[in-house]
């Protein structure tokens, strides 16, 4: 049977993530940013409180196993580094972010020295991901 397909022109989608929010999530952070924040999926206000809207995705902690106690803590990280890339919080922001990360991950119960671990390995290395430019993974035009 022939039918007729409509779509758009174009198709774009990036791949990577492992995790998509299906509800909406905040978190209070440390950060306070001089002027409300947003880019459509994370959004940090004046007074430090994130949220995230259903559908943002993110891979939580990259490079290692994913536990419970890991998953709020690369959400506030991977979201937080990602309004750097945009331009949409300075690179300032950075060690709080890292240092912030590794309190949510022993408060949600990773043993101190993991968190520690991971907290040494984003200050040495996330550099680039917080500076890298987002890119378009595949765009496939008809």
């Amino acid at each position: 049977m022939q039918c007729k397909i409509e779509r758009s022109l174009q198709l774009v989608y990036k791949d990577g993530y492992k995790y998509q929010l299906q509800h909406p999530y905040f978190i209070q952070t440390p950060l306070r940013p001089e002027q409300f924040v947003t880019n459509g999926w994370v959004s940090l206000d004046v007074d430090g409180k994130m949220f995230f809207m259903p559908g943002y995705c993110w891979d939580g902690v990259t490079g290692a196993p994913d536990t419970e106690s890991g998953m709020a803590g690369s959400l506030m990280h991977d979201g937080g580094y990602q309004l750097m890339r945009e331009g949409l919080l300075p690179l300032s922001t950075k060690p709080l972010l890292d240092e912030f990360m590794a309190e949510i991950f022993r408060r949600d119960g990773m043993w101190a020295l993991i968190a520690e671990l991971f907290y040494l390995a984003v200050r040495k290395f996330g550099r680039r991901f917080a500076t890298k430019p987002t890119t378009i993974i595949r765009l496939i035009t008809r």
